[in-house]
């Protein structure tokens, strides 16, 4: 979903390795009004919501942030989303879940933002 919504709305096939030639669109999943609608909410989360813990990130980082309750036992944090926000060459789209972290705005925010900073070292964000 996260992809789809940093891709305008397209849905893409995954892939593990850069592959410049690969990227072409394969199936829509959203129109690209609102994905971007979207996109700037997610953006919003991380700008001013419960994902603020990433604001002054490099990445610009968009995402949402959520906690699964269980009961008896803490919370599983989660944080999906995408980087960067705004125009790009090249995004990574990802969904981090931290089991009996608690909430994710605290837990599994802060890990996202480690993993952008290594998709920037490797140059997989432009």
């Amino acid at each position: 979903m996260s992809a789809a919504v940093a891709s305008n709305g397209v849905l893409r096939d995954t892939r593990c390795e850069q592959d410049e030639a690969a990227g072409a669109a394969t199936d829509r999943f959203l129109n690209g009004d609102d994905a971007r609608v979207l996109a700037g909410y997610m953006r919003d989360v991380v700008l001013s919501g419960t994902g603020r813990v990433l604001r002054n990130h490099p990445g610009r980082i968009a995402g949402k942030t959520g906690t699964a309750q269980l009961d008896g036992r803490p919370s599983h944090g989660w944080f999906v989303g995408f980087a960067p926000f705004g125009p790009a060459a090249r995004r990574i789209a990802f969904a981090v879940v931290i089991e009996n972290a608690g909430y994710g705005g605290r837990s599994a925010a802060p890990a996202a933002g480690e993993i952008v900073d290594a998709a920037s070292r490797a140059g997989l964000l432009k």
